[in-house]
């Protein structure tokens, strides 16, 4: 599959993956981190996700405004679908200006792009300017391999998924370098983590190559280290994100899965299984905690779970 080439933002619908298993970026099927060949991620309007930080899960077919709430999917929901309308595209076919894996919105509204073609790191403007861009091939200061995904916190900086380097980054808001780390905790190294996200002023991982959830402060430091428990079992975790009271969900995508553990890994409950029926996944990628924009909007702050269904084609 070519590389996804642009960035494209719409009207009506809503962040991102990538195949730690051959594929590019967060597959293209799935709804953030774009497979090289398919892409996107818009703007949501009319009114944007406050907390907006998987727009990787929302980006890689759209980013895109709600004409109306979107229901997530269980065993018992419907679908509901609201087609995006394009309205602007950032990059372009071939050989492109972004090849987005990642996708985060700033708290100004800017859009930050893990740009794994390039090795880089991008902020643009919601029109598409761009504001800065850090990063070529390497492993040293201002440098990415295979740069998987990004996550803003509240103060705008940028937290980025180092896959290739097995490590963590920090860009302070302006783009500038400020810090990395590869410990995950309990004595143990990250490896090729896919996923990151901030929420609860702490920085979340998906550290694939060692099945286990790593929870940092802001500052890198470990808060929390822990993997299989219970009914939980990892198989493959991609994304991670937790909600406003700390739990923490996992996108499992080997296992066809999402989990849920407590702030320090104690299992709560799972749910899926493999197929295309109505609450079941194939391979998911993507996992966030957001607020439906409309609801937001109507004073619903109620927060939902989103996924990216990579092999299904669509958002739950």
């Amino acid at each position: 599959m070519g590389r996804a080439a642009s960035i494209e933002k719409a009207a009506t619908g809503g962040s991102g993956m990538d195949s730690h298993t051959g594929g590019a970026g967060r597959s293209g099927r799935s709804l953030g981190r774009a497979n090289r060949g398919e892409t996107t991620i818009a703007q949501v309007t009319p009114s944007r996700w406050s907390s907006a930080r998987r727009y990787g899960l929302l980006a890689a077919v759209a980013v895109v405004g709600l004409a109306a709430p979107l229901t997530p999917l269980t065993a018992n929901a419907t679908t509901q679908t609201i087609p995006p309308t394009l309205l602007s595209t950032i990059g372009g076919p071939e050989h492109a200006y972004v090849y987005p894996s990642g996708v985060e919105v700033a708290p100004n509204g800017d859009i930050v792009v893990s740009d794994i073609g390039n090795n880089t790191v991008d902020e643009f403007t919601p029109s598409g300017t761009l504001v800065w861009q850090v990063g070529t091939f390497g492993a040293g200061t201002n440098q990415f391999d295979n740069p998987r995904d990004v996550g803003v916190d509240t103060a705008g900086n940028v937290f980025v998924a180092d896959a290739g380097n097995s490590r963590i980054v920090k860009l302070n808001a302006n783009g500038s370098w400020n810090t990395s780390w590869t410990a995950g905790g309990n004595g143990t190294n990250m490896s090729f983590p896919l996923g990151v996200s901030v929420a609860n002023n702490q920085v979340y991982v998906a550290d694939t190559g060692r099945k286990l959830v790593r929870v940092f402060d802001d500052n890198g430091n470990s808060v929390a280290s822990f993997g299989t428990n219970g009914t939980c079992i990892i198989g493959g975790l991609r994304d991670v994100d937790a909600d406003a009271a700390g739990n923490i969900y996992v996108a499992n995508y080997e296992n066809n899965n999402i989990l849920k553990f407590t702030s320090t890994g104690t299992c709560i409950t799972t749910w899926g299984t493999k197929g295309s029926g109505n609450g079941q996944f194939r391979a998911v990628y993507g996992v966030s905690l957001a607020t439906d924009p409309v609801a937001e909007a109507a004073g619903d702050g109620t927060q939902e779970v989103y996924t990216a269904d990579s092999q299904n084609n669509r958002m739950e």
